[in-house]
């Protein structure tokens, strides 16, 4: 019976346990396929206590032939309460598959009061639960539902969920089951078992599953293969990096930090005895046309004084000339094809010489793409700031080996943790992000212009001239509301730095949310005492993501608050080692200029594709890579 019940019920368990905190009824009444998820409330990201009705294969009444059905109570191992502590303890030892064995109703639940002699298999009971037998007694209405399985014959079993590869997340769960082929015997056990998950949910904890329990990921994460799992030597590989870096307007390269950040992958690349790199890179938007200002060769001098070794520079990128530059290279060469958006193949979209946009046909980009491929036998992706565009060199390389290379790992090891298994509290600033987020965080930061948005809308500041989200301020409510019900804590400006203008000259005030922003001035960075607020809870926080400088942190007049954040950040992680993280683009270029981007736990290169990723969508060009499960068979 316990191995039927196991099987039958495993897959559904581990679907429940990945629903983390939905909380959600699937259908109503004791069918077999029905269930309820009781998400942990304080720890929602934890496995799932969980209620299922199954049909028990091949185990029918063999006098009546009526089929067995079952109701399961899915309890982690992990969980930490009062009343669930004897169910807790006695599966400790029973991990491996050791089955405990089935105890009568009154033993387990410590009434004996409760005269019942159900059918029992298994060993009998070794230790009765008091703890669980208070919960119980307290409870009328659980009480009288059990007082109704005493006129019938049922099973009662406690053991671990049979582990089923296919289902993962059961083999962390111990599973209560009463089964029986009456309907009405399993009726009431639904409930039973419905209010005592809930009763438990009450105060529970969880315990550490880390050895137990593995989360489900996101499909774009951890799950790719990287430069560890990939056999390079002796082959050509192709590199996708993002040398998109700044130009100054004699055309000499004003910051080389993304080059730099791409030459560890080069390098291992190289040590690990590739014959070929061959990196390809796009800069600036030429439009699918050939623009001389934006061409690469700067950046192939600039990457071979980094490497100190010669760089072959081919342009253009594709076709018959530039494959047979790479066909046959000398073992340790580096290559650096021409900028790839010269090609309107690359974005699949370009504009004429008439100013005209037009979609290039598919065949075209087939063709592209197949000459790019030709490149090499490996590709690695490395370039995290396009990973969330679905360009042909990110999603359309054909290659039966697409690697993650150090940088995008690296991107993508923070992020994770980050986002799936932060340290706690955790703090966030972002109105796109706040949805996705409310989930993982335990307090948000709002500042910048966001901020007035939030405030106009929740508590009725007037903002003047401020920068005011229309689409943003619909949600406004329903955000604020599913922030309080996750017990989330909101932190929005009190004061900011005001100005008549948008200029660094303009003249400047400092207002409160008591008096407002006064008509025809705007709110440019947050004021002192925000500022105070804000660096207390990054001090107080083991884990923080910030998208967003808090003002106009350009002009020296409103860049007090991003400064005073930034110097939050670096002695948070100096100070109490917590996890910071700095997202791409104006977040990435204030901590620059603060002086902070070595002080931090990791700087993002990816502005777009670092908010993406906390909006929690999927990046192409990491969905793209193959699996390391793929790559290992």
């Amino acid at each position: 019976m316990l191995a039927a019940v196991t099987a039958a019920v495993a897959r559904l368990t581990d679907a429940a346990c990945r629903q983390g905190d939905e909380g959600e009824k699937a259908t109503a009444g004791p069918a077999p396929g029905n269930n309820i998820v009781f998400p942990p409330r304080s720890a929602p990201h934890r496995p799932c206590v969980a209620v299922a009705v199954v049909a028990v294969p091949g185990s029918e009444d063999p006098e009546s032939g009526a089929p067995v059905l079952a109701t399961t109570l899915t309890l982690p191992l992990g969980l930490r309460s009062p009343a669930a502590a004897a169910l807790t303890l006695r599966s400790a030892g029973a991990v491996g598959g050791e089955v405990l064995g089935g105890l009568p109703l009154g033993t387990l639940f410590g009434l004996p009061s409760l005269e019942l002699d159900p059918k029992i298999e298994g060993v009998e009971a070794t230790a009765e639960a008091p703890e669980l037998g208070s919960l119980v007694a307290g409870n009328a209405a659980l009480v009288r539902q059990l007082g109704l399985l005493a006129e019938h014959p049922f099973y009662l079993e406690i053991a671990p969920m049979a582990f089923d590869e296919s289902a993962p997340n059961s083999a962390a769960c111990l599973a209560l089951t009463l089964a029986s082929t009456e309907a009405g015997v399993v009726q009431v056990a639904y409930r039973v078992a419905s209010m005592l998950a809930e009763a438990l949910m009450a105060s529970a904890e969880f315990g550490d599953l880390s050895a137990l329990y593995t989360p489900p990921r996101p499909p774009s994460f951890l799950d790719k293969a990287t430069l560890e799992e990939a056999e390079v030597e002796g082959k050509r590989v192709v590199v996708r990096v993002d040398f998109n870096v700044p130009l100054a307007a004699d055309g000499t390269i004003s910051s080389n930090q993304r080059i730099v950040a791409a030459m560890p992958t080069v390098q291992t690349l190289l040590a690990r005895g590739a014959r070929s790199v061959v990196l390809m890179s796009h800069l600036g938007r030429p439009g699918g046309a050939v623009k001389p200002e934006l061409s690469l060769a700067v950046v192939a001098a600039e990457v071979e004084r980094l490497l100190e070794r010669p760089v072959t520079f081919v342009a253009p990128a594709v076709g018959p000339e530039a494959e047979a530059a790479t066909a046959e290279p000398a073992p340790g060469s580096v290559f650096l094809l021409e900028n790839l958006r010269f090609h309107a193949e690359e974005e699949g979209k370009g504009v004429d010489g008439e100013g005209n946009k037009f979609k290039p046909a598919a065949e075209a980009v087939d063709t592209f793409r197949a000459s790019l491929a030709a490149h090499g036998e490996v590709f690695v992706n490395d370039a995290f700031g396009t990973a969330h565009r679905a360009h042909s060199s990110m999603v359309g390389m054909p290659h039966p080996v697409r690697i993650a290379g150090a940088l995008l790992s690296k991107e993508l090891r923070y992020f994770a943790a980050a986002l799936e298994e932060p340290a706690r509290p955790f703090v966030q600033d972002k109105i796109q992000l706040i949805e996705n987020l409310i989930d993982k965080v335990d307090a948000m930061i709002i500042g910048g212009g966001m901020a007035f948005t939030f405030l106009a809308v929740a508590h009725n500041v007037a903002i003047g001239a401020s920068l005011f989200d229309d689409d943003g301020a619909a949600i406004v409510p329903k955000l604020m509301a599913k922030a309080k019900a996750r017990g989330v804590t909101i932190h929005l400006p009190t004061d900011f730095v005001c100005a008549d203008a948008f200029a660094a000259d303009a003249k400047t005030a400092v207002h409160d949310t008591t008096s407002g922003v006064p008509e025809g001035w705007m709110g440019l960075d947050i004021g002192p005492a925000s500022s105070e607020a804000f660096a207390a809870v990054i001090a107080s926080a083991a884990t923080v993501v910030w998208n967003g400088p808090m003002g106009v942190f350009e002009m020296e007049p409103f860049a007090a608050g991003t400064q005073t954040l930034c110097a939050a950040a670096a002695a948070a992680t100096a100070d109490s080692g917590a996890t910071t993280i700095i997202g791409g683009g104006d977040t990435a270029t204030a901590a620059s200029v603060f002086g902070v981007d070595d002080k931090v736990s990791h700087v993002s290169t990816g502005g777009g594709a670092s908010l993406e990723l906390l909006e929690g969508k999927v990046l192409p060009g990491v969905a793209a890579l193959t699996n390391i499960a793929d790559l290992l068979q």
